[in-house]
């Protein structure tokens, strides 16, 4: 649900004025900094789930096996739904494009399809991303797979090690102007997988609590210091995430508890909900507005309510009618 509320960010869409600046400043602080650790969670969750089965002490020969069977297991979970949410994906856009005349991002030149840029999209388009949007959190999620014996083999190190990589990723990130972050998040969701006693420290004592109160300081200081030239960004963006993400552990098993939605379905509001957010943000702002801080707070709540709410119409209409297609695009996740 962060990553919906993540695309249902308004700022971009309307025009900051002094009355609706607060509501703007609202919106920012909860879309693009509070949700921004989602993707960094995405990561370490997918790591800890990948190694959590895997002895520490394994030797490279051990794993070597295990890895070829997860390999397999997650080309039904992340390959085969990938695939097909970019085929559809790539339906939408061409429709968006050929009925409404909305930006091809290079697929369509002068009326013909540039096959180049077509085949291509199904890893990037011109904006870098995949056809269908968010899921180019699965497209590096399949990548960071592929090398994840790299991963086994640093994430038997000690902290220390650990630390030494994450700083060694900063620096990268600053001298090449290419951002490794959230390798290093895979890495830590991958320690944490061997290391199991440090996930139920996490889980268990108050550095979760700590971890929400720092994870939300940090993103009200990110909002202030937005609007000014600090040089500090990455860093406190990677503290601020790191945070976040501790908090999320330190909550999962309450919220995995208590929550009304299956990960089939979380799935699939994730996957779909980007094929058309960005025209329901504009069609929220032309019915109520945006001058305002009440019209952009309203705006805003019913961009989310309407994703999600549509997300699952189509969903549940899918299930009833095609149960095997929703089980493919949902990765085989369960009900």
């Amino acid at each position: 649900m962060g990553v919906v509320l993540i695309h249902c960010n308004l700022s971009n869409d309307t025009i900051l004025s002094p009355g609706n600046m607060t509501g703007i400043e609202i919106v920012e602080l909860i879309s693009k900094y509070l949700c921004s650790c989602c993707v960094p969670s995405f990561f370490i969750i997918s790591g800890f789930l990948f190694f959590r089965n895997v002895p520490k002490d394994s030797g490279i020969g051990d794993f070597f096996p295990l890895y070829i069977r997860k390999l397999k297991s997650r080309a039904h979970t992340l390959i085969i739904p990938y695939l097909l949410w970019n085929i559809i994906g790539m339906m939408a856009l061409l429709f968006k494009c050929y009925f409404f005349n909305l930006n091809s991002l290079g697929v369509i030149v002068d009326g013909s399809i540039q096959w180049g840029n077509f085949f291509r999209g199904f890893l990037y388009l011109e904006n870098g991303l995949p056809y269908d949007f968010p899921l180019w959190f699965i497209r590096n999620l399949i990548g960071y797979v592929l090398i994840s014996p790299i991963f086994f083999i640093c994430a038997r190190k000690t902290p220390a090690f650990l630390i030494s990589f994450t700083i060694l990723i900063l620096l990268c990130h600053f001298s090449m102007d290419i951002d490794f972050c959230l390798l290093s998040f895979f890495l830590i969701g991958s320690y944490l997988g061997l290391h199991k006693k440090c996930y139920v420290i996490i889980k268990k004592s108050s550095l979760g609590f700590s971890a929400v109160v720092l994870w939300i300081g940090l993103s009200v200081l990110r909002l202030r210091l937005s609007a000014t030239e600090f040089d500090g960004n990455v860093i406190l963006s990677f503290l601020s995430n790191l945070a976040g993400c501790l908090g999320v552990i330190w909550v999962s098993d309450k919220f995995i508890r208590s929550q009304a939605l299956n990960s089939q379905s979380i799935f699939f509001i994730y996957a779909v909900h980007g094929l058309y957010c960005s025209q329901v943000r504009r069609i929220m702002i032309s019915l109520i507005g945006s001058d305002s801080t009440p019209r952009i707070l309203i705006s805003y709540v019913a961009t989310f309510i309407f994703l999600v709410s549509s997300s699952l119409i189509v969903y549940y209409l899918l299930k009833n009618l095609t149960p095997r297609l929703v089980g493919l695009l949902a990765g085989g996740r369960s009900y």
